[in-house]
């Protein structure tokens, strides 16, 4: 299996892809499934997969007894902000959670202030720390374009102009148009 996280995303969507695609494989799901677009990581796919392997990253990442935990009254935007910081995730992702764990009855009112852009004053404001782990310790500059485990195949090849589309995809397996389509949706 290789996994794609985009260097330039924000940490906390980096976080939210790697737990994702982790769900797709705990949960068995078939090993073709398409390159994961906005629209899959976002919530807005009703494909039961992409539902179920959204589902476990959110319990992964913010695990409902530990929302449960850190929620004791109705929650504000400050505590929206401060829960995502704790659980590295985004203000909405945070926000998502405290929906679905049915803790919060100011959802519309919530969002809406996310919406307007408050929580980045919020965050401004209350200054939360990161979490110490190892995806924000990565010097995003230092990135290569490609991984290293990828060094010296077809698809390092393809990227560096070395060899068509066609030629990648047969190495690969798969059609030239589906390699196309991939490579579109990461930037290649």
């Amino acid at each position: 299996m290789v996994l794609w996280v985009n260097g330039t995303h924000a940490t906390v969507r980096q976080r939210f892809t790697l737990a994702h695609e982790l769900g797709h494989v705990r949960c068995g799901h078939d090993t073709g499934i398409l390159v994961d677009t906005f629209e899959t990581l976002s919530g807005r796919s009703t494909d039961s997969r992409e539902v179920q392997a959204n589902a476990f990253a959110a319990e992964l990442l913010a695990p409902k007894a530990g929302v449960e935990e850190f929620v004791t009254s109705e929650p504000t935007l400050d505590d929206v902000v401060r829960l995502a910081a704790r659980f590295g995730i985004s203000t909405i992702a945070a926000l998502f959670r405290l929906n679905s764990s049915g803790l919060t009855g100011r959802y519309p009112a919530l969002k809406q202030e996310i919406d307007d852009g408050l929580h980045g004053e919020v965050w401004d404001r209350l200054a939360p720390t990161a979490p110490d782990d190892v995806i924000n310790a990565i010097d995003r500059e230092a990135l290569p374009r490609i991984s290293p485990a990828l060094e010296g195949s077809a698809l390092a090849a393809m990227i560096r102009g070395r060899i068509s589309i066609g030629a990648a995809a047969a190495a690969a397996g798969c059609t030239a148009e589906h390699l196309a389509s991939g490579a579109a949706a990461i930037g290649v």
